[in-house]
């Protein structure tokens, strides 16, 4: 049997980008330990496979090194840059008290999009790699990024990170669409970049939803941080870890507790992930993907024939003009074609 001579450094850097678990690589190509340390050499098909598994360019695997693939907008999860002013805690006219009074973690988030579309910035929600529902987008990785222009600012957050993570995303990448600063975040509350331009966008994101002088009017100093920090996030709508850093930051606990909190309520967070379950309506969340914003005025040009139903499509992501009509429901358009 032919066998190739496949770089083992681009193998190893393959399965790593993969992101998939060791046993299930492992049940494919049952060689591939032998791959990485070039004890064997993958057969052609073997070798195609792989690069489809991987998702991973076929080319790439001749090779000597790893391709150097950099983003196409800056990466603020690594660079460093200027110091920055302290954030406003007057942003986008919202109200921490009116927020209160809202049912859940999701109107909240709904509300905070709505108002940042009225305000003119383009906000998409997906939890996967364009429409293939089996391609999910790893909240570890990506929370979410931000395109600064000065006609059509966007947002787009990673939808299978939790609701309230989600909120604090999106004030975090409207901090950078201020900034007029494109880029890539790595928005985790419980942490302090060591880049200026994301400690002043993650201050941002706390203050915008928890303003400090409102924390320090109801925060209950008597109660256990665990305790506490739960409280605070039904009352705010905001992430318990959001709280729990607003409660470090104000000095009301120390940072020992704070990383012991921290990973406490990650790993619980975690677990409560994995028991969700998913499903919802596909035309209110295709709306949602696209920006509800951007959805509506492409509809309402369609049906008025300024744009071409091939040019909707492919900007949608749907195939039929069926789709398109139900789509304009959720969207309170109306009218067939």
């Amino acid at each position: 049997m032919n066998t190739v001579a496949a770089s083992v450094l681009v193998l190893r850097w393959a399965e790593q980008r993969a992101r998939l678990r060791d046993h299930e690589l492992v049940a494919w190509f049952p060689k591939l330990p032998l791959w990485l340390t070039g004890e064997a050499q993958p057969t052609l098909r073997q070798l195609e496979d792989f690069a489809h598994r991987t998702r991973t360019a076929f080319g790439y695997f001749f090779l000597p090194q790893p391709p150097v693939l950099a983003l196409p907008v800056q990466d603020f999860r690594t660079l460093r840059d200027a110091v920055l002013a302290e954030p406003s805690s007057d942003l986008l006219g919202l109200s921490a008290e009116a927020r209160r009074q809202l049912p859940g973690w999701a109107d909240a988030l709904r509300q905070l999009i709505a108002q940042a579309e009225d305000a003119g910035v383009l906000v998409m929600v997906s939890s996967v790699v364009g429409s293939n529902s089996h391609r999910k987008l790893d909240a570890a990785e990506l929370r979410g990024f931000a395109l600064a222009d000065a006609l059509a600012p966007l947002v787009f957050l990673n939808g299978s990170d939790s609701k309230a993570a989600q909120m604090f995303t999106l004030a975090h990448e409207l901090a950078h669409v201020w900034l007029g600063a494109t880029g890539v975040s790595d928005t985790q509350a419980g942490q302090v970049p060591e880049q200026q331009t994301e400690r002043w966008c993650n201050r941002v994101a706390a203050e915008l939803p928890m303003p400090m002088d409102e924390l320090r009017a109801v925060v209950q100093h008597q109660r256990p941080v665990a305790d506490e920090i739960q409280r605070l996030a039904r009352e705010f709508k905001v992430s318990t870890l959001v709280a729990l850093r607003c409660l470090f930051d104000g000095g009301f606990t120390h940072q020992t507790a704070l990383w012991q909190n921290y990973r406490e309520e990650q790993d619980r967070l975690r677990t409560l992930q994995e028991r969700a379950t998913s499903g919802g309506d596909y035309y209110r969340s295709l709306g949602a993907r696209t920006s509800k914003r951007f959805a509506r005025a492409l509809v309402s040009s369609t049906l008025e024939v300024l744009t071409s139903f091939p040019d909707a499509f492919r900007m949608l992501g749907v195939r039929k003009t069926a789709a398109l009509d139900r789509l304009a429901h959720p969207l309170n358009l109306v009218g067939g074609y």
